[in-house]
């Protein structure tokens, strides 16, 4: 078993729980605030889309995390490892971009950094 590739998948999970979980209570109760209940076209569908876009980000950490623990079963194949490099650097993109973008506040990047950095470790 490869304990790395294990250990990002757990990890990728429970950031997938915590990113549905932040947004169900703190972010996305916000949007029906800013709704007019007596113009609800627009606004209705825009905080539909973002709540739609918001558990997005949730499956793909979840598909992500499903692979990584299939994995961590398995001996990697060729095409495999290349599935693993492309999911290594989702994380890292990810996560450098969410470091730029909060300026440091937001702590899912440290979480995805170590994903990444568990990746690699686990690919070698």
């Amino acid at each position: 078993m490869n304990l790395y590739f294990f250990i990002s998948g757990v990890l990728a999970f429970l950031a997938g729980l915590g990113h549905s979980y932040i947004g169900e209570r703190h972010f996305l109760p916000r949007l029906k605030q800013c709704e007019d209940p007596e113009h609800f076209g627009i606004e209705g569908y825009v905080n539909r889309a973002l709540r739609a876009t918001w558990h997005f980000v949730t499956f793909a950490l979840w598909s992500a995390a499903a692979i990584h623990i299939i994995f961590a079963f398995r001996q990697l194949e060729p095409s495999m490892i290349i599935v693993v490099r492309i999911i290594s650097n989702f994380y890292f993109f990810t996560g450098v971009y969410l470091l730029v973008l909060s300026r440091g506040r937001q702590v899912l990047w440290i979480v995805l950094i170590v994903i990444t950095a568990l990746i690699w470790i686990g690919n070698i």
